[in-house]
């Protein structure tokens, strides 16, 4: 598992490549956080990755041009993992 104990925060993760990539980092034991505009669909994204077989997956709506957002969501993550990861 290449990201056993990683954390990682997608965004636009929801649906289509983002959800994909979740996923498989997810596959691969990273804790993932799922951000998109849409918080209920993030969520639900967050599921699928948590089956996908990720140590464990939260969903938050995040506008990523708003600077407010993203600190909240980064901030959520710290709280949640203890960490992030930067690559």
């Amino acid at each position: 598992m290449r990201f056993r104990d990683k954390v990682a925060i997608v965004t636009g993760a929801a649906g289509g490549i983002g959800l994909a990539t979740a996923k498989r980092l997810g596959s691969e034991g990273a804790r993932v956080i799922i951000a998109d505009l849409k918080g209920d669909a993030a969520e639900k994204g967050a599921a699928e990755v948590r089956q996908a077989g990720a140590a464990d997956a939260l969903g938050m709506a995040c506008d990523v041009s708003s600077e407010a957002q993203v600190a909240a969501t980064v901030k959520a993550a710290m709280d949640r993992f203890g960490r992030l990861e930067s690559w």
